[in-house]
């Protein structure tokens, strides 16, 4: 995380910087939907949880930009690798 940060991979919008809270993206997300009722605007909101979508990561992309965040090709290997070889299973 801290080598994207020093080249500039991370957003400066984003809150996963040091010094930035989860408090402060709750009230910047609140004063931004109060702004738009204020102005009588619409807005929406999309949570995106991508923590168990391995399935679903088009793994050219992100080695292409592994490779330009600087990460050397074999640890990009080697996690795509093992992202490739899990096993998933669905229990209801």
């Amino acid at each position: 995380m801290q080598r994207a940060i020093e080249t500039n991979a991370v957003a400066p919008e984003q809150y996963s910087r040091p010094g930035r809270s989860a408090i402060d993206h709750a009230l910047n997300r609140r004063l931004t939907f109060d702004h738009n009722a204020f102005r009588r605007s619409s807005s929406t909101l999309a949570c995106n949880d991508r923590k168990s979508c391995y399935d679903r990561v088009v793994h050219a992309a992100v080695s292409l930009v592994l490779q330009r965040l600087g990460l050397p090709i074999e640890f990009i290997v080697g996690m795509l690798d093992s992202i490739q070889s899990m096993l998933h299973n669905i229990r209801t």
